[in-house]
């Protein structure tokens, strides 16, 4: 049903990323993340076509053993 859809992006690059973590807790805040971006679209006026979120993967520097993950969504926002 068109009125219930999501455009998703991701953008993940190009490298292989390895992480030493807890997987069942990282699926959790992602599906968290996840779900708070779709719930903030029930909300708002939006368009089907235009609602948007977005997965980022990336490292703030080539040598940085850090990686940050971003999800973005153009809902309604924290109301």
């Amino acid at each position: 049903d068109d009125q219930n859809s999501v455009n998703i992006d991701l953008d993940l690059g190009d490298e292989v990323y390895f992480l030493k973590t807890d997987s069942g807790k990282l699926k959790q805040v992602l599906w968290n993340l996840l779900l708070n971006a779709l719930q903030s679209f029930l909300k708002s006026n939006l368009p089907a076509s235009e609602r948007r979120v977005t997965c980022r993967l990336s490292r703030p520097s080539q040598t940085s053993p850090q990686i940050v993950l971003e999800i973005i969504d153009n809902g309604c926002g924290i109301t």
